[in-house]
């Protein structure tokens, strides 16, 4: 594994929406300290509309299976918004991936200059390195980011 280069800027990432639905599910994983950084603006996170609805979906799943309040959801989903970076309007995008919500990821990461995507699976998200993008497990990208707060 090779550390994250000292940016002059937090690492931006693209969340997978699982990623945001495992968050909710336990305080304890990755995932929600994943959350953590971005809330605490040590990691930008990167969104668009497409990826909100995406978001909005899962959470309202996760909301029925873990028994949050609906309001939850779009709080979640509204502060999400306002923190998040978002890319330029005009991009155009041929499809990369089999997967169009895989390729969703990957043009939002490319269109945002994002350095990662968070996904709990990330095999299908192998195109990325293609850009300069890596695709890891929350776990991991945790342990990268540790490394890399420890040496400023």
């Amino acid at each position: 594994m090779t550390p994250l280069a000292i940016p002059s800027r937090p690492p931006r990432v693209v969340i997978d929406p699982e990623v945001l639905v495992l968050a909710l599910a336990s305080r304890r994983g990755a995932s929600f300290q994943l959350l953590q950084l971005v809330r605490h603006e040590h990691v930008q996170l990167a969104l668009e509309p497409l990826i909100v609805i995406e978001y909005g979906i899962a959470l309202e799943t996760a909301r029925q299976l873990h028994g949050l309040h609906s309001d939850d959801v779009g709080t979640v989903l509204d502060f999400l918004c306002a923190i998040a970076v978002q890319p330029a309007p005009h991009f155009l995008w041929r499809p990369v991936l089999r997967d169009p919500q895989c390729d969703l990821l990957l043009r939002l990461a490319v269109a945002t200059r994002a350095s990662h995507i968070v996904a709990q699976y990330p095999q299908p998200l192998v195109a990325p390195a293609r850009f300069g993008i890596r695709s890891l497990r929350p776990g991991h990208f945790l342990h990268e980011w540790r490394l890399r707060t420890r040496r400023r």
